[in-house]
């Protein structure tokens, strides 16, 4: 899903807000599901989709930091 589409469709009036919710919620119970700490990865859903010898990084023992830590020095 492309949110920066899915706001201007919103916005031009070529995506009414009910879709827009529908399509918000799937994604929100697809994450839930799927993509929360501990999960099997990739999600089943879409496992097809993904190399099979392929080493995907485990978020839990290789968490992702956006920022460093104050504390890093």
């Amino acid at each position: 899903m492309n949110l920066d589409e899915a706001g201007e469709a919103l916005l031009d009036g070529t995506l009414a807000p009910a879709e827009l919710a529908r399509a918000l919620s799937a994604a929100q119970r697809f994450a839930d599901s799927y993509l929360h700490r501990g999960a099997t990865f990739p999600p089943p859903p879409v496992k097809e989709l993904f190399s099979p010898d392929h080493r995907y990084p485990d978020w839990a023992e290789e968490p992702v930091a956006l920022y460093s830590s104050p504390d890093a020095d």
